[in-house]
C-alpha cells in the first residue's frame, strides 16, 4: 500500500513536471519548501516569494506572467486554466507527467529534494501577538542575522530556515522550520521556540 503525497511534495512534484514542459517564473509563498528553488534552479527559472495567501500568488502570477503558482498547502495554480488553486488541474498535471515519464508517483518523488519541514502553532493572547513577534525580531537583530519581513519574520540559517508569522484566523503564531534532515529541523524549532518564549 502506498503513502499519501504530502502537501509540500504535491507542489514540488507539480513544479518539476511543469518546468520540464515550459521554463519561467514560479510564484509561491514565503512558507513553502525551499525544494522549489532547488527544482527551479535545474531548469533555469526564477522563484518569486509572496506573503501567505492565494490572492498574493495569483497577483504575482499575473504580474510576472508565470508558468506555475502554488504553496505548501498543496495548492497548485496552472495559469492556462485559471489563476487560483485547482486540485483537478494539479492532478491532471501530475498524471500528464507520469504518462510522459512512464513511472509511478513514488518513483518521481524519489528524485525530489529530500528536506524535513516541521510546523508548530504557538498560542498567544490576542493582545500579545505582535509584541511577541517584535521581541523575536529584536532577538534576531541582536544576533545580527539577516531576515525577511515579507510576511512575519523569515530567518535563513546555515542549517535551514525559520518562518514565524501571526495567524490570519486564530490567536497564535505559526512557526515553520525546514532543514536538510530531521535532527537539524528539530534544532531550528527549538531555536525559534526559545526566542519566542522570551
Amino acid at each position: 500500500m502506498g503513502q499519501p503525497l504530502s502537501e509540500e511534495l504535491t507542489f514540488a512534484l507539480a513544479t518539476r513536471i511543469r518546468l520540464e514542459q515550459k521554463t519561467g517564473n514560479v510564484v509561491t509563498n514565503i512558507s513553502t519548501t525551499s525544494a522549489i528553488e532547488q527544482i527551479v534552479a535545474v531548469y533555469g527559472g526564477t522563484v518569486v516569494r509572496t506573503p501567505v495567501g492565494q490572492t498574493y500568488i495569483s497577483e504575482g502570477m499575473i504580474e510576472l506572467n508565470s508558468v506555475l503558482g502554488g504553496e505548501g498547502s498543496g495548492g497548485v495554480t496552472v495559469p492556462e486554466l485559471h489563476l487560483t488553486h485547482d486540485s483537478a488541474a494539479a492532478v491532471g498535471l501530475i498524471l500528464e507527467g507520469m504518462a510522459r515519464d512512464g513511472r509511478s508517483v513514488s518513483k518521481l518523488v524519489e528524485e525530489l529534494p529530500q528536506l524535513t519541514m516541521l510546523k508548530h502553532n504557538f498560542p498567544v493572547e490576542p493582545n500579545r501577538l505582535y509584541s511577541v513577534l517584535q521581541n523575536f525580531r529584536v532577538s534576531v537583530e541582536r544576533e545580527q542575522l539577516t531576515y525577511d519581513l515579507t510576511d512575519g519574520i523569515r530567518v535563513v540559517l546555515p542549517d535551514g530556515w525559520i518562518h514565524v508569522r501571526a495567524s490570519n484566523t486564530e490567536s497564535m503564531i505559526r512557526l515553520i522550520v525546514e532543514a536538510d534532515d530531521k535532527a537539524n529541523a528539530h534544532k531550528l524549532l527549538d531555536w525559534a521556540r526559545d526566542r519566542l518564549n522570551k
